[in-house]
């Protein structure tokens, strides 16, 4: 099977299995010099997802023509032989789904079947299940939606930002995202394609409360 060509979304699943000791090695093999990797430890511990530093580590890199080969030997280098096999093998590469189907993740702990593909019900209102859907995205979990959903890095960073407001935490971002989204989606593939995100990055269960099958 063909391997695709590395994508923000793959980095940023690649880099939630780079351990915290680990980040140092990979980035001066990168190129990147003490004071920048200290910039992406830093946003590692003050982002909820508790990786986003090396997802930015990852993609600014892979944004000056870094290639899937380039970063394997990379990741060799650091030690991290086994990730690198996994790299190299596709097994981080995020499934895009048919029209008329939800495409289920790649995971041995999903257990899930084909009786979760389908049409997503008709009797499913979009526009008023779509706040529903935000608050219970967890809060490290919107980043990686955001970019399954086809926004970038940067994008999904403003959004997940835009959740922080002060000492509180609200949705505003994730609502704003899911909206955002939804107006550049044909009307008749929205619940589909929706669906199919949200099992890709592991919200099954959300996906079948909001989105149930018809």
């Amino acid at each position: 099977m063909s391997i695709p060509s590395l994508t923000e979304e793959e980095l940023y699943n690649i880099a939630e299995d780079i351990e915290i000791d680990s980040i140092r090695r990979v980035g001066f093999r990168l190129g990147y010099n003490d004071a920048a990797i200290r910039r992406f430890e830093h946003a590692n511990m003050t982002r909820p997802s508790g990786f986003q530093g090396t997802a930015d580590m990852l993609t600014k890199w892979f944004s000056k023509g870094g290639t899937r080969e380039q970063l394997c030997g990379h990741l060799r280098d650091s030690k991290l032989v086994r990730l690198a096999k996994r790299v190299e093998d596709g097994k981080y590469v995020i499934q895009t789904a048919r029209e008329d189907e939800a495409v289920l993740p790649q995971s041995e702990s999903n257990d899930a079947t084909a009786t979760q593909r389908g049409r997503v019900s008709s009797q499913v209102n979009l526009e008023g299940v779509l706040p529903s859907i935000a608050n219970e995205i967890p809060l490290q979990e919107v980043e990686r939606l955001g970019l399954a959903l086809g926004f970038t890095n940067a994008e999904t960073n403003r959004y997940a930002e835009s959740n922080l407001q002060g000492a509180r935490v609200t949705i505003k971002g994730t609502k704003d995202m899911l909206f955002s989204w939804r107006a550049n989606v044909k009307p008749e593939e929205q619940k589909d394609r929706l669906r199919a995100v949200l099992i890709s990055v592991g919200q099954l269960v959300i996906a079948n409360k909001y989105l149930p099958l018809g």
